[in-house]
């Protein structure tokens, strides 16, 4: 085999392995799932803290429904899609965003 002829057997060889080489690791690459960051917000902890019978309910109301809205703008920032937990069926624990909300009394 002359000098030329194993030249270009061998670029064309090693050609063709860094192309296969390339698109194996791109093609893993796009495979690979990019987790998307999910809370799950429970809108309902913060109506059930409003005390109906307190004269002032009308104020609490409006300070439960101000702190729900700032968690959830709060999540928002934080690059989290935020859900509804009266939408979600089901749902591993760690997804839910848990703020332990008390009657202000």
């Amino acid at each position: 085999m002359s000098t030329l002829k194993a030249v270009i057997l061998s670029v064309s060889l090693s050609t063709a392995i860094t192309l296969g080489a390339s698109y194996f690791a791109y093609k893993k690459a796009i495979e690979v799932p990019v987790p998307i960051p999910i809370a799950i917000f429970d809108v309902g902890q913060y109506v059930k803290a409003v005390d109906l019978n307190d004269p002032n309910y009308q104020s609490q109301s409006k300070f439960y429904a101000d702190m729900a809205r700032n968690q959830v703008e709060s999540l928002k920032k934080q690059g989290f899609i935020v859900l509804n937990s009266t939408e979600v069926v089901a749902a591993p624990d760690e997804y839910y965003a848990t703020n332990n909300v008390s009657p202000n009394k």
